[in-house]
């Protein structure tokens, strides 16, 4: 008897070629998905996504999102891939405006953005018989636009969010730093809202943690069974391509701590810490290389002003060449604020998955830490410098020893988006 397959329009802007943690995760998604029945067709971003300039010029930016030719070899031929028009290379006169005058306008209500992303899925589902919505929140329009297509057809929609609006403490700090007081509770109130309708109007919301699924349920008094964490977890096929790849860059002094992505609106100060106690014990006489990896400068920045002789830092590069220098990795640090205690580093499962042991600076009982002790995978450091440097000692003397903290092959199979997208394609199933 032949499978029965089910075709599902899947909006996720982000989407290869562009690259980051997000494109990467959806592609996973997409890839799996068709191992359990369903045919996608994606609506994404177009090829090349322009930035804006910001009071320079009016005249069209030169400047696109990075984009990763791996990530665009490994999207199926079969897969059908709706580019939606997005001709916003201009500079905004009026957001730099408001930007500047302390009135940061929310991606969530660009009603031009949720527009195109709508208009590109409403032709998709005329031409084809879909059974199923899926949406993924990337730049803040995917969930609306689905919203809208969801009354317009009655369909069943999986709205997946990672960090949800409303928690995501990055995102509001940032915020709070750069408007009024007043504007930013006024904003916020209409997130809120506006998330009110989408998690009530999905059939199945998806986030990243079982924390972020515990204040989802609680904020907005949903049923427990609605919301299911599914972590980004880490795709294998991307692990097995890293193998082609060669190593940029070989490490004399062992062990090697890296970093690999880029550090959030927050965060400065948890790196800065780091950095410092990380110069107290090259100081003591410790042996270790620290790397960064990727376009962000904090580390180069805590590192010049600390004087620490041991980082190496390397730019941006593809996923298979990040994926081949994070093997060569003994220590994969992640770090959130004291704040984001939901919050999970997305590094932080291709860290599990090449047997490296974790370092983390991340709240107690928050979704790392609980993550690390239930693997008894890594070392989870406190905040401030000076307690930190028992810790990283303790880390580094287990190296020393072979002893260190890491994973179990169990463990980390349960983190693979093999066996998580197919706990997801069992829910699907449900809806239809």
């Amino acid at each position: 008897m032949a499978k029965v397959v089910r075709n599902v329009l899947f909006m996720a802007f982000v989407f290869p070629p562009l690259t980051t943690p997000s494109s990467r995760h959806n592609l996973s998604t997409v890839l799996r998905l068709r191992e359990h029945g369903w045919s996608p067709t994606v609506v994404t971003a177009p090829e090349v996504v322009f930035t804006e300039r910001r009071f320079r010029s009016i005249r069209p930016s030169a400047m696109h999102w990075p984009q990763d030719d791996y990530l665009r070899s490994r999207i199926p031929k079969d897969v059908s891939v709706v580019r939606c028009e997005w001709p916003f290379e201009y500079r905004r006169i009026f957001r730099d405006i408001a930007y500047a005058l302390r009135f940061p306008t929310q991606p969530y209500f660009s009603r031009r953005g949720r527009l195109r992303m709508y208009n590109a899925g409403r032709r998709a589902l005329k031409e084809g018989n879909y059974d199923l919505i899926y949406s993924v929140n990337g730049i803040g329009v995917e969930h609306s636009a689905a919203l809208e297509l969801k009354r317009s057809t009655g369909l069943p929609w999986v709205a997946e969010f990672r960090d949800p609006w409303i928690h995501n403490c990055s995102e509001w700090q940032h915020i709070r730093d750069r408007s009024w007081h007043w504007w930013c509770s006024h904003q916020f109130k209409r997130v809120r809202e506006l998330e009110r309708e989408i998690v009530e109007s999905a059939d199945l919301v998806v986030v990243e943690s079982p924390l972020h699924a515990e204040y989802l349920i609680r904020d907005f008094k949903l049923d427990a069974q609605k919301v299911v964490p599914f972590g980004m977890g880490f795709e294998p096929a991307y692990l097995s391509d890293m193998a082609e790849a060669e190593q940029l860059v070989a490490f004399p002094t062992r062990p090697v701590i890296g970093f690999v992505g880029r550090i959030y609106y927050g965060y400065q100060y948890v790196i800065k810490n780091l950095i410092d106690a990380l110069k107290v014990l090259e100081l003591e006489g410790y042996q270790f290389t620290l790397v960064s990896v990727g376009g962000d400068s904090t580390f180069r920045t805590f590192a010049h002003e600390a004087r620490l002789r041991s980082l190496v830092p390397i730019g941006l590069v593809d996923h298979s060449l990040a994926l081949s220098t994070m093997n060569a990795l003994d220590f994969g640090v992640v770090a959130a604020c004291e704040k984001c205690a939901p919050n999970i580093n997305s590094k932080l499962w291709e860290y599990l998955a090449l047997n490296l042991s974790i370092l983390a600076i991340a709240p107690k009982g928050g979704s790392m830490d609980s993550l690390i002790t239930a693997g008894n995978c890594g070392y989870v450091l406190p905040y401030d410098m000076e307690s930190m440097l028992p810790v990283l000692k303790n880390a580094l003397h287990d190296f020393e020893n072979k002893n260190v903290k890491r994973a179990s092959s169990e463990f980390t199979q349960s983190y693979s988006r093999q066996t998580m997208v197919a706990h997801l394609a069992k829910r699907l199933e449900d809806l239809v």
